[in-house]
């Protein structure tokens, strides 16, 4: 589950980041939709079940077939 959290962060954040470069400096506006979108686009790293320092670990454990919650 963390692997496709992480996925789909990182794409809405390259997504957003690209339609604000065609748009331009008015998406920066805070009553512009992508303005919005942005800010949750980024939040989406921190927020739960797993943000990045956690849900790296978590995934290299799953990976190597070691249990995802052991030390």
């Amino acid at each position: 589950m963390a692997d496709r959290k992480l996925l789909a962060n990182r794409t809405a954040v390259s997504t957003v980041d690209r339609a604000m470069t065609i748009c331009g400096g008015a998406s920066f506006s805070t009553r512009h939709p992508l303005s919005r979108l942005y800010r949750d686009a980024r939040a989406g790293g921190f927020t739960q079940p797993f943000g990045s320092l956690d849900g790296y670990p978590f995934i290299g454990r799953a990976a190597l077939g070691l249990g995802p919650f052991t030390q």
